[in-house]
């Protein structure tokens, strides 16, 4: 279930089950106009923060595990159960931009603070660096131990 709470009064302003309950994954914008929530029946669902009303829902191959929004505003970064993990232009309509297909689920996306990478944990223990606007790998590192779920501690 994804609830809205008014911070002042602590009232609850809106509630739904996206797609069924089990969400993995929420997320403001930026500038806190939207609200992304993601779930294990693979879909994303884009809120306006202040009414709460649904903008868009997104559909994917697998469960939605995690998700961020670059600091820019422009992109949205969607990691699936899959392994896939797809870009989306925030500002132009949640139009995808390139999917970069990993291998494993993705239990961790997080963009750079100048919005330019996107960092990626897999459950095959990996980090590999993206370059946002090629989609070219920057680097991988395995680690020794461990899924890399670091996204969901931030």
């Amino acid at each position: 279930m994804l609830a809205v709470y008014d911070l002042a009064t602590g009232a609850t302003m809106r509630w739904e089950r996206p797609g069924g309950n089990l969400i993995f994954t929420v997320k403001f914008s930026p500038d806190s106009s939207m609200v992304v929530a993601g779930n294990r029946f693979m879909m994303l669902a884009v809120y306006d923060a202040a009414t709460g009303a649904r903008l868009r829902t997104l559909h994917f191959g697998g469960s939605v595990e995690s998700s961020d929004f670059s600091r820019c505003g422009r992109w949205l970064a969607v990691g699936d159960f899959t392994g896939d993990v797809t870009l989306f232009d925030a500002r132009d309509r949640f139009i995808c931009r390139r999917v970069l297909r990993r291998g494993g689920a993705v239990p961790t996306v997080v963009f750079s603070p100048d919005s330019s990478t996107l960092a990626i944990g897999s459950w095959d223990n990996t980090v590999s660096l993206y370059d946002v606007e090629t989609g070219e790998l920057r680097r991988r590192r395995r680690e020794s131990r461990g899924a890399i779920d670091a996204g969901k501690k931030s």
